[in-house]
């Protein structure tokens, strides 16, 4: 799973007990315009010139196989570090073959954090979003 698609550049702030953006987020696109994880010089894709890929390689699925059930039914786990919620939406593809016909379906699905993080009195993990605070995507701060 190396397709990220977007992620998210502001602050949190507390609010009546619970922690939400502290402004309008800034949305900003993969910089792995071609999801190979190589940070590639044609196309240019360090948009902030922060010498890496933003997000990067930031989760897993685990098992990254699986055997569907008999009702074409299987469980994963999206495996990433908690500094990294909410700021990451991700796409999640699964791909299935069967009797030589094969198939892909695609989801978005943005990281969340556990909900007593983000109703406690102590600030989360990523408090600030772990690629800056910016309102530019093209500046790393």
């Amino acid at each position: 799973m190396k397709r990220w698609t977007l992620f998210i550049i502001t602050d949190l702030t507390t609010c009546g007990g619970t922690w939400k953006y502290s402004s309008v987020p800034t949305i900003c696109a993969n910089e792995d315009l071609n999801f190979n994880g190589i940070l590639d010089t044609s196309p240019f894709e360090d948009t902030n010139g922060n010498g890496q890929l933003t997000p990067g390689n930031i989760a897993v699925a685990a098992p990254g196989n699986v055997v569907t059930d008999a009702a074409g039914r299987a469980t994963f786990a999206i495996q990433y570090g908690e500094q990294f919620a909410p700021w990451v939406t991700v796409r999640i593809t699964a791909r299935a073959s069967v009797a030589g016909t094969e198939s892909r379906q695609s989801i978005l699905y943005d990281l969340v954090g556990s909900a007593p993080d983000f109703t406690a009195e102590t600030p989360p993990a990523g408090v600030t979003s772990p690629f800056g605070s910016s309102t530019s995507c093209t500046n790393s701060n």
